[in-house]
């Protein structure tokens, strides 16, 4: 067998533990013996009976792998593919792989839109038309080796987005309409839809779909992966998902696939197999999967937590708002009832009339210039956190304190608020929760099966 991939696939091949291999510089970059993430997938490879080859950076075969790369790929090093041992190494004594495993990074699902049908499989834009076409393109290739498995890993989910600045966060709130997620979803549902997706005209045994994004979704019911890394941002699958990605028995990585065709079934009587597919007679028992059965979505649904998603599915946005933002709010309706109730008398302010003007000015000048800055998201940032915060504050004094005890009840929430401003989490998260966000869901394999179908 020969997995072709990136940095998430060597996580989910590698053991669990501390890194060993896989770096930078060592020539097999992303090829782990171990990993802080690793999911033991391919020790249970091995322990059914095949023997493991793999190419990523830095190869030939392993450096490109986007969607949109797979159909050049396979047109063109068909034959280097087949014989390849590991990275640009290939065998010298006649073996071939007969099953082979590819799959794209979570960043090649970072779509656009949805496109235009057909699509292009060769276009650059990443919309969700142009990936459906460039995964059509490919069979065409695969049928010509029918003697081969191709199994296609869906592309792991992106860890949740999490906005950076006021300006994000107001772009987040207002946003409306599928995002990249959404169409990542849609592709890999209809990858996975054997019926009426991808393979719906496909009548050979010798591709298949194993559905990494629906095991790392909660069976979908998830935007973004249930499973990232890190402290939540990194896409890269935790240990858990990965745990999840090698263990199901139904469907299995372990069940030896039958052979896909006579050239197949003829290398399988072999002596010398690589990555073979054993007869059932001489093939060890698949191991029992960790924490029993695999449970089938539609085996097992989880519309019990459906609606509770769909109550919380602005949780994102929820998790965008600050306290200072509710507050802030609050505030700003209170001032201009008292504004309206009892308004400032301007007459006093004749003395300062151009500071004011001097004031407005500069707001204008800052205002013009942001166009023209090097970093535009991080002008309107500033802008919007440090001029217009401190400019609405301005406004808040004058609207509310009116008298010397009002100035120092002021100034001491002003401190008061300095001190503790470092405890001040996100009051969305907190409302988020109560919305149900958690992962207490049953697992679902659903469309990941990797036998071919009979």
């Amino acid at each position: 067998m020969l997995f072709i991939h990136h940095s998430c696939g060597g996580q989910l091949l590698a053991e669990p533990g501390e890194q060993v291999g896989g770096g930078k510089d060592s020539g097999a970059r992303c090829i782990y013996q171990s990993h802080p993430n690793g999911g033991g997938l391919r020790s249970r490879l091995q322990a059914a009976g095949y023997e493991v080859h793999q190419a990523s950076y830095g190869s030939l075969l392993g450096e490109d792998t986007d969607i949109g790369h797979w159909r050049r790929k396979f047109a063109g090093q068909m034959d280097r593919i087949l014989v390849c041992d590991e990275q640009d190494r290939v065998y010298g004594d006649g073996r071939a792989n007969e099953v082979v495993v590819f799959k794209s990074c979570y960043s090649s699902t970072d779509f656009t839109g949805p496109g235009t049908e057909p699509g292009d499989p060769d276009a650059a834009e990443q919309t969700l038309a142009n990936a459906k076409a460039a995964y059509r393109s490919l069979l065409p290739l695969l049928r010509a080796r029918p003697d081969v498995l191709f199994v296609a890993v869906t592309a792991p989910p992106r860890a949740e987005p999490r906005p950076q600045g006021l300006m994000d966060r107001l772009r987040a709130m207002f946003r409306r309409g599928p995002v990249s997620a959404d169409y990542a979803h849609d592709l890999h549902a209809w990858m996975a839809d054997r019926q009426g997706g991808w393979l719906r005209d496909y009548d050979l045994p010798n591709v298949a779909v194993f559905d990494y994004h629906d095991i790392l979704t909660d069976g979908r019911s998830a935007k973004w992966s249930a499973y990232a890394s890190g402290d939540g941002s990194d896409s890269h699958p935790s240990r858990e998902g990965n745990a999840r990605g090698r263990r199901p028995s139904s469907p299995s990585w372990t069940r030896p696939w039958p052979a896909c065709g006579p050239a197949g079934a003829e290398r399988s009587r072999g002596a010398r197999k690589s990555m073979t597919q054993r007869d059932a007679s001489e093939s060890p028992a698949p191991p029992a999967p960790l924490g029993g059965a695999a449970v089938r979505d539609r085996d097992v649904p989880a519309v019990h937590h459906r609606p509770l998603h769909a109550v919380g599915g602005a949780a994102h946005f929820l998790a965008s708002l600050r306290v200072e933002f509710l507050l802030g709010l609050v505030v700003l309706v209170m001032s201009i009832g008292v504004m309206s109730s009892r308004p400032v008398q301007l007459a006093g302010l004749r003395p300062a009339r151009n500071v004011l003007i001097g004031i407005g000015l500069l707001f204008f000048i800052m205002l013009t210039q942001i166009p023209f800055a090097a970093a535009k998201d991080l002008a309107w940032t500033i802008f919007f956190d440090r001029v217009i915060k401190f400019a609405m504050m301005t406004f808040f004094m004058v609207a509310l304190i009116r008298s010397p005890r009002a100035m120092r009840w002021f100034m001491v929430a002003f401190l008061v608020s300095c001190f503790t401003s470092r405890w001040n989490p996100p009051a969305g998260r907190l409302l988020a929760a109560s919305f149900g966000k958690t992962r207490d869901h049953a697992p679902a394999w659903g469309g990941a099966d990797l036998r071919p179908p009979e």
